[in-house]
């Protein structure tokens, strides 16, 4: 992007090596450890308009905590943030660490509608940004030379590959409207126990019969604390 720009590219950001994956981490420790991430240069960033190009934006945990450095550490007069994938606003089931809709930055700034230059506005502002541009859902698969139909792009746009997928989506679909509502913070979305969730347990159904609403690749995976997990985080 320097190179295309003709911008000088320069080490602003020193990276602390001993501090692990904030993503993974526990709601407090991700916050703690994303502060102590990143070390601003301010030889590099006083009174620079900075770009800062990051691959996504989840939680904006990370991203809030960089800016904010960025200005009152390194001295950088703008920020402006470049982000290589377009918003997560639907939970992953198939391996990432984010299963629900209300841990994500950009849900609620969409509510279901498309992404537009005046909702970008908005949420630089939330994040302290001087401004926000993301890739656009149409140009991810051009990026990796796939045909969209060979992708799952289920983060992105909502459509899960899956029938476990797109169940689980509307459990957390119903908890985020139930939190809405006033209710209570519930679990992970394929911890949510299967009674309170209104379906069925492999044992209940090899006790009073099949059921023909399991998804055709269910596989069952259960669980000790009483929930009933599949191999691909469907819950049934």
């Amino acid at each position: 992007m320097a190179f295309e720009l003709k911008v000088p590219c320069l080490e602003g950001l020193m990276r602390n090596r001993y501090v692990g994956r904030t993503f993974i981490e526990g709601r407090k420790n991700r916050a703690d450890k994303a502060r102590t991430k990143y070390t601003p240069v301010p030889e590099v960033l006083r009174g620079k308009k900075v770009i800062l190009v990051e691959d996504t934006i989840v939680r904006s945990t990370t991203m809030r905590a960089l800016i904010k450095q960025l200005k009152t550490r390194g001295g950088a007069k703008e920020v402006h943030v470049r982000v290589a994938c377009p918003p997560i606003v639907a939970p992953c089931f198939y391996g990432i660490d984010m299963s629900t809709i209300k841990e994500l930055f950009a849900p609620k700034f969409l509510n279901g509608g498309p992404l537009t230059p005046e909702i970008e506005a908005q949420m630089a502002l939330e994040l302290g940004a001087d401004s926000l541009k993301y890739l656009p859902v149409a140009d991810l698969a051009e990026c990796v030379g796939k045909p969209a139909s060979s992708l799952c792009q289920a983060c992105v746009d909502g459509h899960y590959p899956t029938s476990a997928g797109r169940r689980l989506y509307q459990l957390a679909l119903d908890n985020d409207q139930q939190l809405a509502g006033g209710g209570e913070p519930g679990d992970r979305t394929y911890d949510v126990n299967e009674r309170a969730a209104g379906c069925r347990t492999v044992e209940e159904i090899a006790e009073f019969g099949s059921d023909e609403s399991l998804p055709a690749d269910a596989r069952d995976a259960s669980s000790p604390d009483g929930s009933t997990r599949l191999e691909t985080g469907a819950l049934v």
